[in-house]
C-alpha cells in the first residue's frame, strides 16, 4: 500500500514538473519573442519622426534660400549705377523673401501647433 502510495506520489510529481518545465518554456518563448520585437522595432525609424525630420529639413531649407536672397539683394543695391534691371531683380528678391517669410512663419506655427499637448 506504501509502496503504491510513493507511486502514484512519484507519478504525480513527474507531472507537476513536466508542467512547470512547460510553462517556464512557454514563458521564455514569450519573453525572447517580446525582445525580438522591441529590439526590432527599435531599429525602424518611426512615421511621426521621420516627418518632424523632413519639417526641419524643409524649413532650413526655406531659411536658407532666405538668406541667399538678402544676400543677392545687398549686393545689387550696393551696386551705383542702378539700371532698370537691377531695380526689377530687387523687387523680384524682395518679393520672393516675402513669400519664404510667410511659408516660413505658416511652417513655424504649424510645428507648434502639432507640439502642443491636447487638453
Amino acid at each position: 500500500m506504501i509502496k503504491a502510495v510513493l507511486s502514484c506520489f512519484e507519478t504525480r510529481m513527474k507531472t507537476f514538473i513536466t508542467l512547470i518545465s512547460l510553462i517556464t518554456g512557454l514563458f521564455g518563448i514569450i519573453g525572447g519573442l517580446y525582445s525580438a520585437a522591441a529590439w526590432a522595432d527599435s531599429r525602424y525609424a518611426h512615421a511621426a519622426d521621420v516627418n518632424r525630420r523632413l519639417d526641419g529639413i524643409q524649413r532650413d531649407s526655406l531659411i536658407i534660400r532666405r538668406q541667399q536672397l538678402d544676400d543677392k539683394i545687398f549686393e545689387l543695391k550696393l551696386q551705383k549705377p542702378k539700371t532698370d534691371a537691377v531695380q526689377a531683380l530687387i523687387e523680384r528678391y524682395t518679393n520672393q523673401m516675402q513669400a519664404l517669410d510667410e511659408q516660413i512663419t505658416n511652417m513655424i506655427d504649424s510645428q507648434n501647433a502639432s507640439n502642443k499637448p491636447n487638453r
